[in-house]
């Protein structure tokens, strides 16, 4: 995830309060507005001319995502802040997957699960460091945020995601244990 903005770095929580910021739908939305911020959940298509109105100052986004809607244009500022990534699934109804057949099955499956999911992280590794080249080419500013900054901005991220379990009122579903399994993969598996 990446802090963008147009007039000011963004290096603290302080620095979020008042702004109007896009962002994703879901819980960095309640992260943006325990911080200060007034986010908008606004479509990637719409964020140019967004920022060339000034109808916001600022934005949430992922690297890629920057420079394929050319956001480098009209953004300053960038502060990565590895608090929030968005997750990416292919989802199937199991009654449309069985009703494949099997050779269809097979070429599905040999580009998905483990082999696919890696693939498409290297992929998603080599866009995301093709656009920091891109937005560094173009000037952007990239801002480090002190190690005391960074923990405050965890402790809101901390405390924001703790309340996600009680959020969901799936019956049935233990969202507490699923997010506690989550977090355990990602430590397991983070470095890979």
């Amino acid at each position: 995830m990446i802090f963008c903005s147009v007039d000011a770095p963004i290096d603290s929580p302080d620095d979020l309060k008042g702004l109007v910021m896009r962002a994703p739908a879901g819980l960095i939305t309640d992260l943006l507005k325990k911080l200060g911020a007034s986010p908008v959940v606004m479509a990637p298509p719409d964020m140019y001319e967004a920022l060339e109105k000034r109808n916001i100052t600022a934005y949430v986004f992922e690297p890629a995502g920057i420079t394929n809607f050319k956001l480098q244009d009209v953004t300053k500022y960038y502060t990565d802040m590895p608090l929030y990534d968005g997750a990416f699934g292919l989802v199937m109804n199991w009654d449309k997957w069985n009703s494949l057949p099997p050779q269809y099955q097979q070429i599905i499956e040999k580009h998905c699960l483990r082999e696919g999911s890696l693939a498409a992280a290297q992929n998603f590794s080599d866009a995301a460091a093709a656009a920091r080249q891109t937005i560094s080419d173009a000037g952007g500013q990239w801002v480090t945020v002190t190690p005391e900054n960074r923990a405050a901005f965890q402790k809101v991220a901390d405390e924001v995601a703790a309340t996600w379990p009680s959020t969901i009122k799936l019956q049935g579903f233990d969202a507490a244990s699923y997010m506690q399994d989550a977090i355990n993969l990602c430590k397991q598996y983070g470095g890979q």
